[in-house]
């Protein structure tokens, strides 16, 4: 949903219309009282740098108050399924052949959540490892995501066997910015997820499993 108001009125002023906003929402989509279930309503809302662009645009998201994913929809059920996420650990400490969970907050937790591979997730880790291609200053943004992108390009056939154009499947990359450069982050991981936005699935997707 948009904000139809032209001046950024603050962070403040804007978590907490966003919070109204979705709040109302969540009762209209779910035709469930917000203080009677075990779900949230959460949102996400633009910042000063993003609304002088032109973002207006609220996303209101439901989630499960003790972490764990919604397994069906909770449009107008009045109840929901909940299966477990799996353990939440920073995304460093994520390896190749993980599956993981909570990739839509990693951004702004910097965690995951680490599951068995049989149970529902977002996506697999097929490649992490640490780089090495640059010295201690921060190779800048682009040529870091030219980097990772190559080598997690150059890996993922191997990994699935066959072409990722074949396979109903995608691939994300994730790394360290700037920030996280200075303070000693290198690590890099690459992850396969499902070509349809949003879809979880079970089983891992190596060609050795």
């Amino acid at each position: 949903m948009s904000v139809a108001i032209d001046a950024y009125p603050g962070e403040a002023v804007m978590s907490y219309q966003a919070g109204v906003m979705c709040l109302e929402a969540f009762g209209e989509y779910t035709g469930i009282d917000a203080w009677d279930t075990d779900l949230i309503s959460g949102q996400v809302f633009p910042l000063a740098s993003s609304w002088e662009q032109g973002d207006k645009e609220i996303l209101c998201l439901i989630h499960h108050r003790d972490r764990t994913v919604v397994e069906s929809s909770a449009r107008s059920k009045g109840e929901a399924l909940f299966v477990d996420l799996g353990q939440r650990t920073y995304w460093q400490s994520v390896d190749t052949g993980d599956c993981i969970n909570n990739v839509a907050l990693f951004g702004f937790t910097g965690e995951l959540s680490v599951t068995e591979c049989a149970k529902l997730h977002e996506a697999e880790v097929y490649h992490a490892s640490e780089i090495t291609a640059f010295g201690d200053q921060y190779p800048g943004d682009e040529p870091l995501r030219s980097h990772v992108r190559e080598e997690c390009a150059a890996r993922v056939e191997a990994y699935i066997g066959g072409p990722i154009e074949e396979a109903d499947l995608d691939t994300a990359r994730y790394g360290p910015d700037e920030f996280g450069w200075s303070n000693g982050d290198r690590r890099m991981i690459c992850t396969i997820t499902h070509a349809a936005p949003g879809t979880r699935f079970t089983g891992s997707v190596a060609t050795d499993q």
